[in-house]
This record gives C-alpha cells, sequence and structure tokens, in this order.
C-alpha cells in the first residue's frame, strides 16, 4: 500500500510518516523542505501545497493521503471549495479549511466581527462619515 503524507517534515506529519513506514507502507512525504526525520525507504517530494499540479502527480497512485501541512497563504483558502481536476480523483476527499472550528477561534472572530462592525458604524453612514456613536 502507498501513502503520502503532505507536510511529513514537521512534528505530527513525521511521526505518522514513521508509523505507516514501521507498518509496511510505501511512505511519500511532500514538504516544503528537506525532512531531518526521513527514514531509508521513506521518499520525499519537495514541493508547494498551492501547486496543483505537483500535488496531482503526487497523490495519483497512492491508496491514503493525509495532509499536516500548515497554510501558509490565507489568500488561497478564499477560493474554496475548491473545484480542480483533485476533486476527479477516486482517493482524495477534499475539506475545507478548518482552523476556525475552536472554540477559542471562533470567540475570537466573532469578537473582531463585531468590533469591525461597530467602527464601521462610528465612522460611516449613508450620508459619509460621522461623529462617533455615544454609547461607545
Amino acid at each position: 500500500m502507498k501513502a503520502i503524507v503532505f507536510g511529513g517534515s514537521g512534528f505530527i506529519g513525521s511521526h505518522l510518516a514513521d508509523h505507516l513506514n514501521e507498518a509496511g507502507y510505501d511512505v511519500t512525504i511532500f514538504d516544503l523542505k528537506p525532512s531531518p526525520y526521513l527514514l531509508p525507504g521513506q521518499e520525499i517530494i519537495i514541493g508547494d501545497m498551492l501547486d496543483k499540479k505537483a500535488v496531482f502527480g503526487a497523490v495519483k497512485g497512492c491508496d491514503y493521503i493525509y495532509n499536516f501541512a500548515g497554510m501558509a497563504d490565507l489568500e488561497a483558502a478564499t477560493t474554496e471549495p475548491h473545484t480542480g481536476p483533485l476533486t476527479k480523483l477516486d482517493n482524495v476527499i477534499l475539506t475545507p479549511h478548518i482552523g476556525s472550528y475552536t472554540k477559542e477561534t471562533r470567540l475570537e472572530m466573532e469578537t473582531q466581527a463585531v468590533k469591525n462592525l461597530i467602527s464601521a458604524l462610528n465612522t460611516h453612514t449613508k450620508a459619509g462619515p460621522e461623529k462617533p456613536h455615544p454609547a461607545i
């Protein structure tokens, strides 16, 4: 069986790659940087997750695909849901970025949204800027 670990040079991804290797899988690591933890028998592809062609080529023929890569370019997340050729592969299940699914992050996002709204209401109306709201 063949497995690929995106972000396999990192702490979590490298441990998963090692466990897969010990279980007899052919393991490929896909990461921006070489892995200092690479074991004999593991293969590494130095590449960027934002390079759709490289990702597509890397996952072809893999039985299992694991993603522990970080998202360095948050603008890339604005084009989701993804509709490219990766969605046509039988061995790929795409998930949305779930960084906002923790309670703490969700609360911070909601708090910032309210602050942004109050700021906008205090500085602009349909007629243009006005004095801050007295309740703030």
